[in-house]
């Protein structure tokens, strides 16, 4: 009886951290006998193998991996997010790292229950196994859908995975366009990484305040997605033409191309097959991940000639440390560090961008926005206005009049740089509706749809 006593507290500690957890962050959790019961056989089964100590830890180890996540991103773990671990290992691994501090209370729960799985002095149960195993499913019968346990939501999570990654070839591809007209107006492409809007800021930035500023839309909550429906100018993933490729079309009208990255190799690794690096003249990902070279190369750029030039920051990328003199700090705090320094380095693409003899538009957005804590959430990668929401910082040298408050999301800046290389003798209208992808290329984990102009 003594036995059945111990696996039973284990049992409930298991089950009560998920408790304790919820008082204390966004996790919402109802407790439910049939689950703790459902826990407390799996226990007694698990109790009748040889290296019961070791999967017992293994198991507290699943709650530790959900609770960190919960606290970070402020929801339970699904299968995209799992696959996105593990598809970008080196960024999340840097990201944990430098934001340990948002973790205590998972690991705090975890300690105390490690601690109390190496105190019992755990035996095996006399209890037959078929028994165990029956009254296993029976639990699980009794428990339809309501699952709530951080561990069994995980393995749930896991067993859910089913994402095929097409390959480049798989990507559709029509008939290739023709140009309208010669183009003779450089275009500068910035895209920012993580940037928020300007009323989610905290401070106040001269590249929002001195030029054409707006908040719009951005085509995805993750980079991955992000970033190839721009390029391409598609509304969604499924539908992304390698025909619209704006290095394709600028090639095809005599435009020299250019892409430039300071991000890792390989972070480029879910991005470059969409950005059909056969056409662009130079392709160089620089990894330093310090924004200041991308201004060097703009200016070792020739710009004489008409130029297609797409420059990706790392900006604010996580853990938000990607500037000069970076010293520990909260993250509120050092997210504005990073803002100031890609405040600083845009500024100065600005001021060249001016300088130069040659009509020059720039145009700089932020593949999406990030969450700093808001509802206890942070990072991006979800359906929130701070993620979806990015800014939009346009200007130009051109020898014309421009109005851009037609622009609502990134399709619409597609559609004038669409324009710009030549394919159109108007810049298309915003589209009525305005759709907000996840952050899989597959469009697993779904969309959002906007009706902006019928408001």
């Amino acid at each position: 009886m003594r036995l059945y006593i111990i696996y039973f507290i284990l049992a409930t500690l298991f089950y009560i951290e998920n408790l304790i957890f919820s008082l204390f962050g966004t996790f919402i959790f109802v407790p439910n006998i049939f689950e703790l019961i459902l826990l407390y056989i799996l226990v007694l089964i698990i109790s009748k193998t040889p290296y019961h100590k070791t999967f017992f830890v293994l198991w507290q180890t699943l709650y530790l991996i959900h609770f960190s996540f919960i606290s970070f991103f402020g929801r339970v773990i699904n299968s995209s997010d799992i696959f996105l671990f593990f598809t970008h290992l080196t960024e999340t691994y840097e990201t944990f790292i430098y934001t340990l501090d948002i973790y205590i209370l998972a690991f705090f729960i975890s300690a105390f229950i490690y601690l109390m799985i190496f105190t019992f002095n755990f035996k095996k149960v006399g209890v037959n196994l078929y028994m165990l195993i029956v009254l296993f499913a029976l639990a699980m019968f009794l428990n339809p859908n309501k699952t709530q346990d951080s561990s069994f939501l995980l393995v749930k999570s896991i067993i859910d995975i089913n994402y095929t990654n097409r390959k480049v070839s798989e990507l559709n591809s029509s008939k290739k366009l023709t140009p309208l007209r010669d183009a003779n107006v450089n275009i500068v492409l910035v895209i920012g990484e993580s940037m928020r809007a300007k009323e989610y800021q905290t401070q106040s930035y001269d590249m929002f305040e001195n030029y054409f500023y707006k908040t719009i839309y951005a085509g995805a909550t993750s980079t991955d997605v992000s970033v190839p429906l721009l390029i391409n100018g598609a509304i969604r993933p499924l539908e992304i033409d390698m025909a619209n490729n704006l290095f394709t079309l600028a090639k095809q009208n005599n435009i020299v191309t250019t892409f430039i990255s300071v991000q890792s190799k390989k972070s480029m690794k879910y991005i470059k097959p969409y950005l059909h690096v056969e056409d662009i003249d130079k392709y160089n990902v620089v990894a330093s991940r310090d924004d200041i070279d991308l201004v060097k190369e703009l200016k070792n750029i020739e710009q004489n000639q008409t130029n297609l030039i797409v420059l990706q920051m790392q900006g604010e990328h996580s853990p938000y440390i990607y500037y000069p003199n970076y010293k520990k700090s909260d993250i509120s705090t050092q997210y504005d560090h990073s803002m100031n320094y890609s405040n600083k380095i845009i500024i100065q693409m600005i001021e060249y961008i001016k300088s130069l003899d040659k009509e020059t538009i720039f145009i700089f957005t932020s593949d999406h926005g990030e969450l700093l804590g808001e509802s206890g959430r942070y990072g991006h990668n979800t359906f929130q206005e701070q993620v979806y929401r990015v800014p939009l910082v346009i200007t130009d040298t051109l020898k014309m009049d421009n109005n851009y408050e037609d622009i609502l999301s990134h399709n619409d800046i597609y559609n004038l740089i669409f324009y710009h290389l030549g394919y159109s003798n108007e810049i298309k209208k915003p589209h009525k509706s305005i759709r907000v992808n996840g952050t899989m290329i597959n469009e697993e984990d779904g969309y959002k749809i906007f009706d902006i102009l019928s408001k």
